[in-house]
């Protein structure tokens, strides 16, 4: 196995590898620090506590981190929505209005959009490569004599 799949396993819950994406106590709690790290940068940038040879280091960490702060702040709203959606089903479900079937419709959208945030949440957590962000210059050259050449 490799290296990534062994370090996602140990951060994400066994089950993240079939149709539902759970985010563990273990990923949440991570995801709070990436808020707290968050918050402390954006109070240096504001203060100007930053020296001018460390600001893209530290622009590109927040650039990073916001990402994750973003789908995380997405994913709550979505979650208290469907809690919202859930509740109207259960006090509407004796009748069948129209104001159930939107709310079995709204439900069903915003269970998808939780498990599209939740998935993009954990391949963000995924370890990045440094070589990603490396240049390469690739020369192609042609081959002289023999086989290899035609």
């Amino acid at each position: 196995q490799c290296c990534i799949f062994r370090r996602a396993q140990s951060i994400l819950h066994p089950t993240v590898f079939t149709t539902r994406y759970k985010l563990t106590d273990a990923v949440l709690s991570r995801l709070d620090r990436y808020k707290q790290r968050y918050d402390e940068i954006n109070d240096q940038l504001t203060k100007g506590e930053v020296p001018a040879r460390k600001l893209g280091k530290v622009g590109k960490e927040l650039s990073e981190i916001s990402g994750l702060i973003e789908a995380k702040s997405a994913l709550l709203e979505a979650e208290k929505e469907i809690k919202e959606c859930q509740e109207m089903l259960e006090t509407s479900k004796d009748d069948e209005t129209e104001l159930y079937e939107l709310a079995k419709e709204e439900k069903q959208i915003l269970e998808k959009k939780s498990k599209k945030l939740e998935r993009e949440i954990l391949l963000a957590l995924l370890p990045k490569d440094e070589a990603d962000e490396a240049n390469v210059i690739l020369e192609v050259r042609a081959g002289t004599g023999g086989e290899e050449s035609s």
